[in-house]
């Protein structure tokens, strides 16, 4: 005897059955072969002992097809910055941010998760500030924000903090985020978008959104006093600036250099997306 996972189109899997043994062939075929097309489902293998693909699966667990193991279906993933790989259903009220974890992006992962301490919050699906973000169900998250930044500033800012030294790297890293601006025009329908500048200046209001959408009261959030104790703790030694006041000349250095004339089709492009979206950014 052998068991038989069945997965749904997101590879969850949703029941484990007692089936023939693995060498066994049914009508010809691979007990695997003939479940999966007898019940209309993707049917991997899966061993009781853990003999094979790490567990045992149960309902719920996610198949990581690439490693071909199973994932636990209990939220192994605690901490906030971790991102939200989707084998497992979060609580609500729940917030993801599409975002990678430095700059104005912690910055506001930082303050929501000291108004919303109850909230199941999550960095963007699998690869963060990734297009494939938009490509997950809203439906898991009462909360999807993404902070969109002027693209120059943006771009000034990969410079800086990832070290971009030749002409080629900088255009890949331009196309790249015309993609993910792409894509935020896309799904903008379904997403919580907000400028660079307003969660750097405007966090009070942003709280106050983000309440009314989750239908929670904040808790109180001292944002002087919290923009200055993570001034000191981030200053030296991170390689991002939770508060994105710090770096300002090198950003303006930076910008220099995207001057050059074989940038310009590139931003004039990123551009027009970008001021289209400033026009779907969040309202109260």
């Amino acid at each position: 005897m052998a068991h038989y996972a069945f997965l749904n189109e997101n590879n969850i899997v949703t029941e484990v059955i007692p089936g023939v043994d693995e060498t066994e062939l049914i009508e010809g075929i691979s007990p695997e072969e003939w479940y999966g097309n007898f019940r209309g489902q993707k049917c991997i293998r899966t061993s009781y002992n853990n003999n094979i693909r790490e567990r045992f699966a149960s309902p719920g667990c996610f198949y990581d097809e690439a490693k071909d193991i199973f994932l636990s279906a209990e939220p192994i993933i605690t901490d906030f910055q971790s991102p939200w790989m989707g084998w497992f259903k979060q609580n609500n009220p729940s917030i993801m941010i599409d975002a990678a974890p430095r700059s104005a992006n912690r910055w506001l992962g930082t303050v929501l998760n000291k108004a919303f301490p109850s909230a199941f919050m999550r960095w963007g699906y699998q690869y963060p500030h990734n297009p494939k973000t938009f490509e997950v169900s809203k439906d898991n998250f009462d909360v999807i924000a993404t902070i969109i930044r002027n693209p120059i500033d943006s771009i000034a800012s990969s410079i800086v903090f990832n070290g971009l030294n030749t002409n080629d790297d900088i255009l890949k890293r331009i196309d790249i985020l015309i993609e993910f601006l792409n894509k935020t025009e896309l799904n903008r329908e379904s997403i919580d978008i907000f400028s660079f500048e307003d969660v750097t200046n405007n966090t009070e209001s942003i709280i106050e959104y983000v309440g009314i959408k989750l239908n929670i009261t904040p808790i109180n959030v001292d944002i002087e006093a919290l923009r200055s104790s993570l001034e000191i703790e981030f200053l030296e030694g991170d390689i991002y600036y939770v508060v994105p006041s710090n770096n300002a000349s090198q950003i303006e250095e930076a910008k220099e250099i995207l001057l050059d004339n074989v940038f310009t089709s590139k931003f004039q492009e990123a551009n027009i997306v970008y001021n289209t979206l400033l026009g779907y950014t969040w309202k109260l």
